[in-house]
């Protein structure tokens, strides 16, 4: 019987993203992405929840990123953690750059989109109401730009 393990990925900056992988299952691997603002934690809960009761192991990559502090744009090529068989990839709000190396035209990807308006209204309460921008320092900075 085949056991979790950690896949350790050094960053083009030179941190370290460990991944917990799990062992794959029994069918072709697949895709889940979402636009930012479109339901995207909604699609990822369900998707978590129904991965966990059928058996079919996930990976978060850009969640386990985001969770280490590692910067979505410093990740490098990360096929080695692709595999054909056995994993439903979810999380995603946009393509990564890290997966560039895979055909995604001979694997299912499910694709949540939302009405533009209602993406720009959620945005807009988003910004205003729950994720302001700090005071000072980089991010801001960039935001601004």
């Amino acid at each position: 019987m085949e056991h979790e393990f950690n896949k350790e990925i050094i960053t083009t900056t030179g941190d370290l993203l460990s991944i917990k992988v799990p062992p794959p299952a029994d069918i072709d691997s697949f895709f889940v992405f979402s636009l930012p603002r479109s339901g995207s934690v909604m699609l990822n809960n369900i998707f978590s929840d129904v991965c966990q009761r059928l058996n079919i192991p996930s990976l978060q990559i850009d969640e386990d990123a985001f969770r280490q502090g590692i910067d979505l744009n410093k990740l490098a090529d990360l096929s080695s953690l692709y595999s054909e068989k056995g994993y439903c990839y979810r999380g995603f709000r946009f393509f990564p750059n890290y997966f560039s190396r895979i055909s995604l035209e001979k694997h299912k990807k499910i694709l949540l989109v939302r009405d533009p308006r209602d993406v720009v209204v959620s945005l807009y309460y988003s910004v205003q109401k729950s994720h302001q921008l700090p005071p000072e320092g980089g991010v801001r900075r960039y935001l601004q730009a």
